[in-house]
């Protein structure tokens, strides 16, 4: 595992997709929040490294195919363009709006 990986698990849900109100966060901003862990899961998942990034989940969601370190490295490292954070903001104390880029064969 990388160095970044010394985080808590990353809890992911995605409920519904609708514009952020929020600003992106600076990088200086996130040191020492729940932010440095989103960023070093999609930085994960984009270098195909889904060992890492499912160590960055919570324990019993990586059980699940599609967070398990196979499932990731099997979804992610088959991307026609890589999966790349754009920006994170911190909605409010535990939720954060993630905007990744990534293209699989047939769409963007």
């Amino acid at each position: 595992m990388t160095a970044e990986a010394d985080h808590e698990p990353l809890v992911a849900t995605v409920m519904s997709v609708a514009r952020a109100q929020a600003q992106p966060m600076e990088r200086t901003d996130e040191y020492g929040t729940t932010a440095t862990t989103v960023r070093a899961f999609y930085t994960a998942l984009g270098n195909g490294q889904g060992d890492d990034a499912s160590a960055m989940v919570i324990p019993n969601k990586r059980s699940r195919p599609a967070f398990s370190p196979a499932g990731l490295t099997g979804f992610y490292g088959r991307l026609a363009d890589p999966i790349h954070q754009v920006d994170i903001a911190q909605e409010n104390a535990g939720t954060f709006l993630v905007r990744c880029y990534y293209a699989t064969k047939s769409c963007v």
